[in-house]
């Protein structure tokens, strides 16, 4: 009989206790959230990366981007606005 009462003590301690089965299946749960949260920021920084690249090697996205961020024309243009 005690050593029945040890044993269920024992497997209680393994489950709920510090650094049991449920804090490890936790943190697992938290390293996969993080892996994933990883990946997707790794493939963001890759197509910032691209943009860098194509906003310093073509003259002409840079100048789209310009004319869109700003709201810049070239000489000549006239800008009408619409209302809705």
């Amino acid at each position: 009989m005690p050593l029945i009462v040890i044993l269920v003590l024992f497997s209680i301690w393994l489950m709920f206790g510090k650094n049991g089965y449920f804090d490890l299946y936790h943190l697992k749960q938290t390293q996969k959230e993080i892996h994933e949260k990883n990946q997707q920021l790794m493939m963001e920084n890759e197509m910032l990366k691209r943009r860098i690249e194509r906003l310093k090697k073509d003259p002409a996205y840079l100048k789209a981007i310009i004319r869109e961020v700003m709201g810049l024309t070239e000489k000549n243009e006239i800008v009408i606005f619409v209302k809705p």
